[in-house]
């Protein structure tokens, strides 16, 4: 687990690209590319005044812009959620 998102080219491993995390994130972890390469899923975790404590999938555009906390297992249930895959069409998370 990290409490950041790197981008590295893999021309050049020195050029990187540090990501926003979700507000409170003192953890993420398993990012994924979407297909088209437009957008990032992953897994956060941490606590904020807005939702409390929030273990669960978020994503957001390349650029770190759209940041979205997707789901919050701590608020719905005694589970998590983990390691997030695009379908081939990028159109869902599962």
């Amino acid at each position: 687990m990290s409490d950041v998102i790197v981008i590295r080219n893999a021309a050049n491993p020195v050029i990187e690209r540090v990501l926003p995390l979700p507000l409170g994130a003192t953890d993420v972890w398993s990012p994924t590319f979407s297909p088209d390469g437009t957008k990032i899923a992953f897994n956060a975790r941490g606590y904020d005044n807005v939702t409390g404590s929030y273990d669960g999938l978020a994503v957001m555009n390349m650029d770190g812009s759209n940041l979205q906390l997707l789901t919050n297992p701590y608020a719905t249930c005694d589970c998590w959620d983990d390691y997030p895959a695009f379908t081939p069409d990028g159109s869902q998370i599962v």
